[in-house]
């Protein structure tokens, strides 16, 4: 591999060589400054700035170095991350409580959408039936037609 090739220019093994050592000197840098893995607003491990530091993309974390990207984690652990003076279950109930307003939300949409297709099915029928009476009628103005041609008399019911 040469050195002055940009990591974004390496293919196939020289590309996991590259991302291995760069992430084991990001781990390495963690280790050594005490510090731990960043944290999202979840409070898991941040792995778009993992991947972001490390100079690759985030699909390196969940496939090529998941194993070691977990062990790691449970090694060194992650930030505690206070938001706005708010602990980890605080958040979470607070993202429970949005979700669960959304749910309601769509869950009204729902029952719209169903009780607005209801009608047009009603509508449907409807409709289907006057096309079958329109279709009959056409049918007897038809036979009365053909029998007043072959008869010569006219007649209605």
């Amino acid at each position: 591999m040469n050195d002055e090739t940009p990591p974004s220019k390496l293919k196939g093994r020289a590309k996991a060589a590259f991302n291995k050592k760069s992430y084991a000197a990001y781990v390495a840098n963690l280790v050594a400054t005490g510090k731990k893995f960043p944290i999202n607003q979840l409070g898991t491990a941040n792995i778009d700035a993992v991947a972001s530091a490390c100079g690759f993309e985030r699909q390196v974390l969940y496939k090529t170095l998941k194993e070691q990207f977990e062990k790691d984690v449970q090694r060194i652990g992650t930030e505690i991350h206070e938001v706005s003076g708010k602990d980890k279950t605080d958040r979470l109930t607070e993202i429970s409580e949005a979700n669960k307003k959304n749910a309601s939300a769509l869950q009204k949409t729902l029952d719209a959408k169903e009780q607005e297709l209801i009608e047009l099915r009603q509508t449907n029928l409807a409709l289907e039936q006057r096309i079958n009476e329109l279709e009959s009628e056409q049918q007897e103005s038809q036979d009365r037609f053909e029998d007043m041609l072959g008869s010569g008399r006219s007649f209605t019911l």
